[in-house]
């Protein structure tokens, strides 16, 4: 599973509010997780999800916690400063 760096910068946005959520079921015990924003406490997108690869929806939860938790410990200021440079180049 890959992250883009909008997907990345969002998440690390200490502004945003992302919730960990199980995202779907099979109905014989597998389920999806997902991240999601939410803005004014209403579902705004779906910024990652998975297939159905955990056992339990506790499971999904903590696994998309994990993805956070991973995400929000990359330092992206040299991705960030490689955007800035292609949006306002330096002449």
């Amino acid at each position: 599973m890959g992250v883009s760096l909008y997907t990345a910068l969002v998440i690390q946005s200490v502004d945003n509010d992302i919730r960990c959520e199980i995202y779907g079921s099979d109905g014989k015990g597998k389920y999806a997780g997902a991240i999601n924003l939410y803005h004014d406490g209403h579902l705004h997108t779906t910024l990652l999800s998975t297939g159905l690869i955990y056992g339990s929806e506790k499971d999904a939860i903590e696994g998309m916690e994990g993805v956070v938790k991973q995400v929000r410990a990359i330092n992206l200021a040299p991705k960030k400063k490689e955007v800035e440079e292609v949006i306002a180049p330096t002449t």
